[in-house]
This record gives structure tokens, C-alpha cells and sequence, in this order.
């Protein structure tokens, strides 16, 4: 128990809190939900605009705040590598065949460089972190909505037929849903669903609990629809990730048996035949995928392009453009790994951030959840992890390092791991028994 919960008067634990509501929510709310409906540009152009307006304001609002109130930046691990990250866009300025669609990218890198200070500097307690999640899972179920009134009228599918030696002729209805990309458009999902269950098993009320499994039953859905074989792997192993840290503890055991059950029995009924038919085909005959052949003979033709082009890569978006050059077989398609993309559109100096980047960002994580004695905090820390290492399992077979929620879901969890972990005395080297006392008799 915090000292705000002791005592009326204006404690550190109540001053957190009251910090805490500083966050900027609904500024990053909007960003999450104007980010999948780009392509609607022509129709919603003056919508989106207002929204990406506000957006931007609270955000402003956030950091002339931090400024006038001189509220501590709180340090993070990442925030270095991260920088470095950032400054490996540059070179792509003075590599691009037209340098002016560069500055779109940089801008959008340097702001999330922006939210993360933000983020970290005003996540101070569970509610403040739950606030931005629930923010990802409204996305996630207004973006599945709209996947399933496309689907079940007929809007943004694709039918693919094909043949196999082993399993005869069939036929592959996918969605494409808003990104015009199956497998962009289940990324979206991908990100949120394990998060999602971090609020299912932590919400408090049962209409929180309601609200939330029904996001992951659209979510999920909707992302079996697409038929992405790297979705399913990336959620697969995000739900594994979320129940191996959790497993063991007692609080929490029997709300992520019950959830990882829903989840599972939501897949279970509404997995797609044609989805089977094609990781069948896969299986089967993996030389005859076109999809995944594709894949293959990628791999050669990215790594000469990356030692050609070692120190600043051949610039962002460029390795479609140049891939052909080193033996590709067909034009305009990029690496389909993200590493293999950083490496190839970066060089060294984007690739060596961001694999720094990615070990202290998960190593903060683990360690919060391993010595956090706090459930909530535990718990929804539990779901980022298992939403970002989804992402970069699906990341080994499909290219997007630049997803505004994979930056924002890893600057929620590496300030709540941060906060986790120097409330129950980690960082000080005190148990968190002696802490609580400290804040009691502070009071």
C-alpha cells in the first residue's frame, strides 16, 4: 500500500498519481487511431487532419508542462540506442532518389524519440500505463470492426487459387483490410492482443473484463481472416511468452489460465479452413508457396546488398528499389526480415542501435516482472512484452521497423518496468517491504 493511501495530505505516492494523469492519453489515443486508416486519406482527409491536430496539441500541452513544472525526466535504458536509432535515418536524406520523402520518415522517428520521454517521464503508476493501453485495444477494435464489415462484404479481400500435388486444387479468400496488406494489417493485431489480455487479466470491474474480451474476440477474428502465417507464429508466441512469465504467480494464475483458454477457444472455432488449407501447403510442399520461395531467394540477395552498402545501408524504402540488382527475382520487394531490412536500408549504423535497442528494452521488462510485487503492474507489463516479442517473431518473416504502436507499446514498457521496479525497491537495493514503511512513516 502507498503512502497516498495512508494519509489525505499530498504525499510522493500522491503526487505520482496526480502526475500520472498528466499523460497525454488522449493525444496518443488519436495517434493510434488515425495511424491504419491512411488509405481512407481521400475520403476522412479532413477528420484525420483534425485528429493528427489535437494530437499534436496534448502531446505540446505534455512537454511545455514538463518544462514549466520542471517535472524530472526519468532516465531510460533505451534512450540512448534509441537516439542512435533516429540518427541512422539521416544518411537516408542525401541516399533517396528524391531526399524531400525522407523528411516525413525523420520526422516521425524523431517524435518517437519525443513519446518516449514523455511516456516515461509521466508513467508513474498503473493507471497511467493502463490509460495508453486501453487506447491500442479501442484501436485494435474499431480497425477489426471495420475488417469484418469489409470482409463479410466482400470489400478488400483477395481470392487465391492454387493447386497442390498432396492436398488438389483450392481456394484462399485473405483479407486485406485497411493496410491493403494482410500481413501489415494483421500486425496490428499481433501488438495488441496478448497487451490485451495484460487489462483483461488485470481489470477490476466485470464490465472492464466484458469490454476487453470482447476487443480480443474481434482482434483475433479479425486476424485469422488474413491468413497470415507470421501473424499466427508472432501470436502464438506472444501468448506463450505472456503465460511463461505469469504462470507462477498465484494472483494472477487463474485470471491468464482463464483468458489464454478464451483466446485459445476463439481460434479454435473460428481458424479458417483455408487458413489450414494453406499451412498445409506450406508444410507439404513449401517449394512449390510462392510466398515463401519468394522469402528464400530474398535472403542471398539481402546480405550481398548489406555488406555492399555496410556503414549507412542504401537509405530507408531504397532496398526494393536495388534488391533486383543483387539477384533478386522479382522488382519492388523488400528484405522480408526486419533485421535483414535495417541492415540492408541502415547498415551498421542503424542495425547495431536497434539490436541494443531491443536487449535492454526486453531485459528491463523481464526483470520488472521478476521482481515487481505488484499484480496489476505485472501483469500488464507481461502483455507489452508479449505484444513486442510477437511483433519481432512475425518481424522475422515480414519488414515493418517504423509501426507507431510497437514504439509506443516499448516506451509503455520500459516505463512501467522503471516504475515497477523502483517502487518495490530494486533499483535502491531496498526490499520492498522497507520501502512501503519508509513512505508510511513519511506520511
Amino acid at each position: 500500500m502507498t503512502a497516498g493511501r495512508w494519509s489525505g495530505v499530498a504525499t510522493p505516492a500522491h503526487n505520482d498519481r496526480r502526475l500520472g494523469k498528466g499523460l497525454p492519453a488522449m493525444g496518443f489515443a488519436l495517434i493510434l487511431f488515425v495511424a491504419p486508416f491512411g488509405i481512407y486519406q481521400e475520403y476522412f482527409g479532413g477528420l484525420l487532419s483534425v485528429a493528427k491536430v489535437v494530437a499534436i496539441l496534448t502531446i505540446v500541452a505534455a512537454i511545455l508542462r514538463m518544462a514549466v513544472e520542471r517535472v524530472p525526466m526519468v532516465g531510460s535504458p533505451i534512450l540512448l540506442p534509441m537516439t542512435y536509432f533516429v540518427i541512422a535515418f539521416v544518411p537516408s536524406l542525401f541516399l533517396a532518389k528524391e531526399p524531400l520523402s525522407i523528411l516525413p520518415v525523420l520526422v516521425t522517428m524523431v517524435g518517437y524519440l519525443i513519446y518516449h520521454v514523455i511516456i516515461v517521464s509521466f508513467v508513474r503508476e498503473g493507471t497511467a500505463l493502463r490509460r495508453i493501453i486501453m487506447a491500442v485495444e479501442v484501436s485494435a477494435g474499431i480497425v477489426a470492426a471495420v475488417g469484418l464489415y469489409q470482409y463479410l462484404g466482400g470489400k478488400m479481400i483477395v481470392e487465391i487459387p492454387g493447386q497442390d500435388s498432396v492436398i488438389g486444387a483450392y481456394q484462399m479468400v485473405r483479407l486485406l483490410g485497411t493496410e491493403l496488406n494482410p500481413s501489415a494489417f494483421a500486425n496490428h493485431f499481433v501488438l495488441a492482443i496478448p497487451a490485451g489480455l495484460g487489462l483483461l487479466m488485470t481489470a477490476r470491474t466485470m464490465e472492464g473484463r466484458v469490454l476487453w474480451a470482447g476487443v480480443a474476440f474481434l482482434a483475433t477474428v479479425t486476424m485469422l481472416l488474413t491468413l497470415s502465417r507470421a501473424a499466427t507464429l508472432g501470436l502464438a508466441v506472444g501468448l506463450a511468452v505472456v503465460i511463461l512469465v505469469l504462470v507462477r504467480d498465484r494472483r494472477l494464475r487463474w485470471s491468464l489460465m482463464t483468458a489464454v483458454v478464451a483466446v485459445g477457444s476463439l481460434i479454435v472455432v473460428f481458424w479458417p479452413q483455408a487458413a489450414t488449407i494453406r499451412l498445409q501447403a506450406t508444410i507439404y510442399n513449401p517449394f512449390t508457396d510462392q510466398s515463401v520461395v519468394q522469402r528464400l531467394l530474398l535472403l542471398g540477395p539481402s546480405v550481398r546488398m548489406f555488406l555492399d552498402n555496410l556503414l549507412f545501408g542504401v537509405g530507408f524504402g531504397n532496398s526494393k528499389d536495388y534488391l533486383h540488382m543483387y539477384g533478386a527475382p522479382l522488382l519492388n520487394l523488400p528484405p522480408h526480415n526486419v533485421f535483414l531490412g535495417i541492415a540492408c536500408e541502415l547498415g551498421v549504423l542503424g542495425l547495431v542501435p536497434f539490436v541494443v535497442l531491443l536487449y535492454m528494452m526486453l531485459r528491463v521488462m523481464v526483470v520488472a516482472c521478476s521482481r515487481t510485487d505488484d499484480p496489476q503492474m505485472k501483469g500488464l507489463i507481461a502483455g507489452i512484452l508479449g505484444s513486442l516479442i510477437g511483433h519481432l517473431t512475425m518481424g522475422m518473416f515480414h519488414m515493418d521497423y517504423v509501426h507507431v504502436t510497437f514504439w509506443i507499446l516499448a516506451s509503455l514498457g520500459v516505463g512501467g518496468a522503471r516504475w515497477a521496479t523502483q517502487v518495490d525497491g530494486a533499483e535502491g537495493g531496498l526490499p520492498p517491504v522497507m520501502v512501503r514503511e519508509q513512505a508510511y512513516r513519511a506520511s
